[in-house]
């Protein structure tokens, strides 16, 4: 038996309607030789629908469509334009799209699809095919234009329908160019069409963000029409996941339809399964929110919160696996420096603590000797990072120091990563500095590995600290044990 996609989008909001003009628009499309999908014919009832509240007005100013590639996103713009040209006085179209390729194809598929059908190719005054001049204009003075999107092209995009395809490429510049120019005009209307966004798609970013909170909170968006056909945002962006049919069917209408399973499953074999996921299923990242400070790239902020230790915070110990590391890190311009602790806690909890964090590093060496006399510890550094300097002032000083290398850095941020991601068995006392560091945290390449990245604007000398203080607290807490037989 051939599977089906689902005709209805998992994600779908839409303000109320009683009137819509999608089944004159299917009409107007079969006409012209246009037969449409059912999936399509509902999307037109919903892109097509008066406001109930301001009757003769459209239900919603922006309307968004997310649907995977060549589900035939494509066939219900074009009967969306045939609706606009022919049985909407709407003035002025414009049809734009990021790459000017996919602007022109639709110009030819709309001519095509006119030139076929006389009732409407005899209201046509004019056609222009000219390289960046590509319009139609009907004897009604009704025009459409089309254009490949700049910002400083869409300062001239006041048309009454603004259509933008290839929306995953829209950002806050664009936007800002294109919503003042519809300001006066009396009926307008936005369409966004796109597949999945990516981590640069900001429009497409904030239109999901509404419509998803529209959604959790039960109340229509009354301004937005928003649709999406894709698996769940939580589906794992694995092989063995992104194999099930169900999701093919979830994310694609067009399963069964113009789209094969077959064909499917070879673009799995052949797509890294990130890309898969995004493509195929609809599954991807979008940027943060703008109102939103942003941060917490690496670890979440609420699995970061989740190892926060409640109540009173633990202490070291003096002997065996719960002697402390300390690790010493520095800004790259040494502006200000940070001193971390590591050590197991009487549950055996890797605790991680910023000691100190504070302007520049004459104060470093003095707090680490005095660290050195409290405790039977090691000071990590890293012998290739900011606070190198400090290491021969620390050995000096008759500490015992433990300067680690590339490799060893690389080590220590994937150990690290995984005591707070995976086997979660690390614990924070909830620090400002270490807080701050984690959520300004990103990473950098280190060989065929990647380590915490000091160049960002964010201050993460504190994480560095604690990263290779429980990377040194491996080594150092037992060393009559196994080296490889280590809290991770």
């Amino acid at each position: 038996m051939t599977l089906l996609g689902v005709q209805t989008p998992r994600l779908r909001t839409v303000p109320a309607y009683e009137r819509t003009w999608g089944a004159e628009v299917r009409d107007l499309a079969s006409l012209a030789g246009l037969d449409l999908d059912p999936w399509q014919g509902d999307v037109l009832d919903d892109l097509c629908a008066e406001s109930v509240e301001r009757p003769g007005r459209w239900n919603t100013l922006e309307n968004c469509m997310i649907v995977g590639r060549q589900n035939g996103k494509g066939a219900v713009l074009e009967a969306y334009v045939l609706g606009c040209l022919f049985l909407f006085d709407d003035p002025l179209i414009m049809f734009s799209a990021h790459r000017f390729d996919t602007a022109r194809e639709m110009f030819l598929r709309i001519k095509e699809l006119i030139a076929g059908c006389p009732d409407l190719s005899r209201r046509v005054r004019r056609v222009s095919e000219a390289h960046g001049k590509e319009g139609i204009e009907l004897r009604s003075g009704q025009r459409i234009k089309f254009h490949a999107r700049s910002e400083k092209a869409a300062r001239g995009f006041s048309g009454d329908k603004v259509i933008m395809d290839e929306a995953f490429r829209l950002d806050a510049g664009m936007m800002g160019a294109v919503m003042p120019t519809m300001s006066a005009r009396p009926n307008p209307q936005i369409v966004y069409a796109s597949s999945a966004g990516w981590e640069i798609s900001e429009q497409l970013g904030r239109l999901r963000r509404r419509a998803v909170k529209a959604i959790e909170d039960g109340q229509p968006d009354p301004s937005l029409t928003f649709l999406e056909w894709s698996a769940a945002d939580e589906t794992e962006r694995v092989r063995g996941v992104l194999a099930d049919p169900g999701l093919w069917a979830q994310a694609n209408p067009a399963l069964g339809i113009r789209i094969s399973e077959e064909f499917i499953a070879a673009e799995l074999r052949t797509m890294g399964a990130v890309e898969f996921a995004r493509e195929r299923l609809g599954v991807s990242d979008y940027p943060p929110d703008e109102e939103d400070e942003g941060g917490w790239e690496v670890i979440g902020e609420a699995d970061w919160a989740k190892l926060a230790v409640q109540g009173e915070a633990p202490r070291p110990g003096d002997e065996g696996a719960r002697r402390p590391a300390f690790g010493v890190d520095m800004t790259p311009d040494r502006s200000m420096a940070a001193v971390g602790a590591a050590f197991r806690d009487e549950n055996g909890a890797l605790v991680v603590e910023v000691i100190n964090h504070a302007q520049g590093s004459g104060w470093v060496v003095p707090r680490c000797v005095e660290l050195g006399g409290r405790y039977d510890c090691v000071f990590v550094v890293d012998k290739r990072g900011p606070a190198a300097s400090l290491i021969k002032p620390l050995q000096d000083a008759g500490l015992n120091v433990l300067a680690i290398d590339t490799g060893a850095v690389a080590d220590a941020y994937g150990r690290f990563l995984d005591a707070a991601t995976d086997t979660r068995d690390l614990v924070h006392l909830d620090d400002e500095p270490l807080n701050e560091a984690v959520k300004g945290a990103t990473t950098r390449p280190l060989g065929d590995r990647v380590t915490w990245d000091r160049r960002g604007d964010a201050d993460i000398c504190p994480l560095v600290a604690v990263t290779n203080a429980a990377s040194g607290h491996a080594e150092w807490a037992d060393v009559d044990a196994d080296p490889m037989d280590n809290i991770w």
